[in-house]
């Protein structure tokens, strides 16, 4: 069971990460009574990729919350629990999870990849001066973070604007400018991935 980490952000804010090198007969003997197994890789997932992600995403669940049900989604794609607020990423290799009792939250993860500057100016405004790879990937990152903390508010990537920022500093703030108010954003950066997480008090 390759779980990285379970980091206690504050009293209320718990991120996890999972490094999925599990097969599918591993998981299913974790959570022999999930059912959504055999629908999804009937039809959804036939590769399983993605359905090991899911299950990763229960894992990380269950070790952060001591608690076993199924992650729902509402129409937007906000994931859903019984108790509390948590939201879902994954990338290449790696799921991670953030959890709060009570805080609304939010997570994205991102593989390491130079493709990130093709698509510079589909996610960046003409306001937002970055270059190279690894800034622009926690752009990326803090953007789609904001897009799912702010996840009623249906924003565009023009309507975020991540201020100035410094790798070294490990936290950004992006504007939501529909709002006119600001979510911090941390991020770590590792070899193979930009994470980034977002919560308010």
């Amino acid at each position: 069971m390759p779980l990285l980490s379970i980091h206690s952000v504050t009293e209320n804010v718990t991120v996890a990460l999972w490094r999925v090198t599990e097969t599918l007969e591993d998981f299913q003997a974790l959570f022999p009574r999930f059912p959504f197994a055999k629908e999804e890789v009937e039809t959804h997932h036939p590769c399983g990729a993605r359905l090991l992600e899911r299950y990763a995403v229960h894992a990380l669940f269950r070790a952060v919350t001591n608690r076993e049900e199924i992650i729902t989604h509402l129409p937007s794609g906000k994931p859903v629990v019984s108790k509390g607020h948590i939201s879902v990423t994954h990338t290449k290799g790696y799921a991670a999870v953030i959890y709060s009792p009570s805080l609304e939250v939010a997570i994205d993860i991102e593989h390491i990849s130079d493709r990130i500057n093709r698509v510079a100016d589909r996610f960046l405004r003409e306001d937002e001066r970055l270059s190279g790879t690894l800034p622009r990937l926690v752009a990326w990152c803090a953007k789609e973070t904001a897009f799912k903390y702010y996840s009623s508010d249906n924003l565009l990537f023009s309507d975020m604007r991540v201020d100035s920022f410094k790798l070294m500093d490990g936290c950004c703030q992006v504007e939501n400018l529909e709002r006119g108010c600001s979510l911090p954003v941390r991020f770590h950066i590792t070899e193979d991935f930009v994470l980034a997480y977002g919560y308010q008090r």
